[in-house]
């Protein structure tokens, strides 16, 4: 067994039967440690393509719109959803 400090730790293989475990309860992990950048630039890339058929967020500059609507979807739904899944629902609301 190692050691760190007072706590001892058990081996590796300990923990990837545990990460095992938890994949088996939830589900592989879709998405891991996504920065807000990178995931607000995926998101505005998305929006992008939606722009090249004429359409606008709101009648809005689609970076600004990005700029305020990303970091909202990296906050609530980027463990869930990846950037891309989040432009298409919001250009889904778009008139």
């Amino acid at each position: 067994m190692l050691r760190t400090g007072h706590l001892p730790l058990p081996p590796p293989s300990r923990f990837r039967a545990a990460a095992r475990s938890v994949e088996t309860i939830f589900g592989p992990a879709k998405f891991i440690c996504m920065t807000k950048e990178e995931f607000c630039e995926r998101f505005f890339q998305r929006i992008r393509l939606h722009c090249r058929s004429g359409r606008q967020p709101f009648g809005l500059d689609p970076k600004t719109y990005c700029d305020k609507i990303a970091p909202i979807y990296w906050r609530e739904l980027g463990n869930e959803l990846s950037p891309e899944e989040c432009a298409d629902q919001d250009a889904a609301y778009w008139p």
